[in-house]
């Protein structure tokens, strides 16, 4: 570490909680101490700081009160008493909870905050485990952020720390906080700040109170950890105990159970299917009607454009964005594809595809930034509305996919589903991917389409959607299969995005309204006889395209 200077810099940080005033009596205490001291003010305010940031990056502060209050139950199983307290203090039941401000939470109470209610991507590793190196990601700083101060904590002891043994902590904090500055709001006034903290004198007072502060965490960590190790023990005598009953009873009994469990899940599983195409019969065969979900405002239609192409074979995909545009892939001639992109005021923009993407173009997706979103050979690209064409992530050549029949949706999450059938039985899996391209789980779906061409996108429950020509296929958000249903040919069924999660389903002339199980409702709409609908799409502001073979677009406002 640097010699410290004899005099300190005239300059306050009020933020980072140090304070170089002439005016204080300085001390010098002896090395190791002060290399404690200094590590504990570096993480009571920097890094504090930081977590905060990130916070009101993602929750607004005006809006911090009611998203804790809608996570309430999840929040009151991962807190103390004292967090507790703090988050959701006694109030009258006539009143609404107390503000609250991210400056109260400590940075144990922030980590819980940020990994439970925030919707940040995890780390390759996962949240609670310790980062891959290399892995710097926004979630991976908060975790060595968490780890190093739980490290430095154990040192409250003795109250030192040695200087090599400090410059490696310092040097990992400084890299975390840089990278999530970096991410989150692109300045260097952290990096600053940590420089100066690690030459300057300390201010006694506010040294011992942030050692103090890192003195009670340690406690509390102390008192967690005893109280897992008296847990565990406990669960391992019941787990011994109940190993002995199960070694007692499972010679005789394990075969029959296995197969009555299989022959269950199949009654069950048949029963379910049966009751679903019963439901569907029945509310075809039924005139009563139900009051829907979603309506169009009129059946007037707002805004019809016709798309003009030369040569044109047929459209691949469409992906409406948060902003009434709408992206579309179209296949113009047998070797040429080419993405337009619809704007608001009906115009036709055409987003040029360097020639080494355009064989392997498919389904596209639009992401939260409103870009286009397509698989292209072992990549994942991105093009903006202003043309440009850039990659995102690389998709692992250990999985041997066919680019040119996989589909792509953007979750919630921020995270990419990837569906595709892969070498070399041609089976049916789909891959999620975090936002920055690493693998964080694949699903063989156990499902077979009939069609390589089909379409994909997430509900507003979470529920996958998925439709090919013939058939209906409805995951839950763990990929599982909730429901498959036959559909009429050349069917279309897309998230309506309405708070009860319907669907429209279009066929023919004629979009239907379905509930989020494909039981149906009601006909919204019915097209001119000449003309036949070849997709549908809906975004989350109530527009809905509808393109017909004929090459006409027609937009609707909804209802929702």
């Amino acid at each position: 570490m640097a010699p410290k200077k004899n005099h300190c810099i005239k300059q306050r940080i009020s933020t980072m909680g140090f304070d170089s005033s002439p005016s204080v009596v300085w001390f010098d205490p002896q090395k190791g101490e002060e290399n404690f001291a200094r590590l504990c003010q570096f993480l009571m305010t920097i890094c504090g700081d930081i977590l905060r940031v990130v916070l009101s990056h993602h929750i607004k502060p005006g809006d911090l009160r009611s998203k804790l209050d809608i996570n309430l139950s999840k929040l009151h199983k991962i807190t103390n008493t004292q967090e507790k307290d703090l988050l959701y203090p006694p109030h009258s039941s006539t009143t609404s909870s107390p503000p609250i401000r991210s400056r109260d939470l400590d940075l144990s109470l922030l980590y819980k905050i940020l990994r439970n209610i925030c919707n940040i991507s995890k780390h390759r590793a996962g949240w609670g485990n310790a980062p891959v190196s290399g892995d710097y990601c926004v979630s991976a700083c908060i975790e060595r952020i968490r780890l190093l101060r739980n490290s430095i904590s154990g040192h409250s002891t003795n109250g030192t720390i040695d200087d090599v043994e400090f410059e490696d902590y310092w040097r990992e904090l400084k890299r975390s906080v840089m990278e999530i500055e970096n991410e989150v709001i692109g300045s260097d006034k952290y990096e600053r700040g940590i420089d100066h903290l690690h030459d300057c004198d300390l201010n006694p007072t506010k040294a011992k109170e942030y050692v103090d502060q890192i003195r009670r965490i340690r406690e509390r960590i102390n008192m967690v950890e005893s109280t897992c190790i008296e847990i565990k023990e406990d669960m391992d005598a019941k787990r011994a105990q109940l190993d002995n009953v199960e070694k007692s009873v499972s010679d005789m009994k394990g075969e029959i159970v296995e197969f009555l469990t299989a022959a269950k899940n199949e009654i069950l599983s048949e029963v379910k299917e049966i009751k679903v195409q019963q439901k569907i019969k029945e509310s075809n065969m039924t005139n009563t009607d139900r009051t829907p979900s979603a309506k169009f405002k009129d059946i007037q239609i707002t805004r019809t454009t016709t798309i003009k192409f030369e040569n044109m074979l047929f459209l691949i995909d469409m992906g409406p964005t948060f902003n009434s545009k709408i992206w579309l892939a179209i296949q113009v001639t047998e070797i040429n594809k080419s993405l337009y992109l619809l704007n608001d005021r009906n115009v036709i923009e055409k987003v040029d595809i360097p020639d080494q993407y355009i064989p392997h173009l498919a389904g596209i997706t639009t992401n939260e930034k409103g870009e286009a979103v397509f698989t292209s050979c072992q990549s994942v690209m991105a093009a903006t509305e202003d043309g440009t064409i850039y990659k995102l992530f690389e998709i692992p050549v250990t999985i041997p996919f066919i680019p040119i029949n996989s589909r792509l949706c953007f979750l919630h999450s921020g995270n990419y589903i990837i569906l595709a059938r892969r070498f070399p039985n041609l089976a049916l899996f789909i891959h999620e991917f975090s936002r920055d391209g690493f693998l964080l789980r694949e699903v063989k779906t156990g499902i077979d389409l009939e069609d390589s061409s089909c379409h994909i996108r997430q509900n507003h429950n979470g529920d996958i959607v998925i439709t090919c020509n013939k058939c209906l296929i409805i995951l839950d958000d763990d990929f599982r299969l909730k429901h498959k249903i036959p559909l009429a040919r050349r069917a279309v069924v897309i998230p309506c995005m309405n708070s009860r999660s319907d669907l429209l389903y279009g066929h023919g002339q004629t979009i239907d309204l379905l509930r989020s199980s494909g039981e149906f409702v009601k006909t919204l709409y019915t097209a001119q006889k000449e003309k036949e609908i070849k997709h549908v799409t809906c975004s989350v502001d109530g527009t809905a395209w509808i393109l017909y073979y004929s090459c006409d677009v027609e937009i609707l406002k909804l209802e929702i």
